[in-house]
């Protein structure tokens, strides 16, 4: 077996959000965009990658707080 240690250095994601309120306080929603993040090998050599992101979450508002669940998933090519 070959290991090989690989580092996350950066990640920026653009994302756009779609939804609807449930309830006047719940709201459900899709989201979708694109991302970018640096990496690194345990060698030192630095690369870039990028990819499609989406996902889905689900948003409650308690009035002095709002809380959220969310799922991101991101393919990098």
């Amino acid at each position: 077996a070959t290991f090989s240690d690989l580092e996350t250095k950066w990640t920026v994601s653009e994302m756009g959000r779609l939804g609807f309120l449930v309830t006047p306080n719940v709201l459900l929603y899709a989201l979708g965009g694109w991302s970018w993040a640096g990496f690194t090998w345990a060698q030192g050599t630095p690369f870039t990658l990028n990819g499609p992101t989406w996902g889905v979450g689900i948003e409650k508002d308690f009035g002095w707080l709002r809380g959220f669940v969310q799922y991101k998933g991101i393919h990098y090519r």
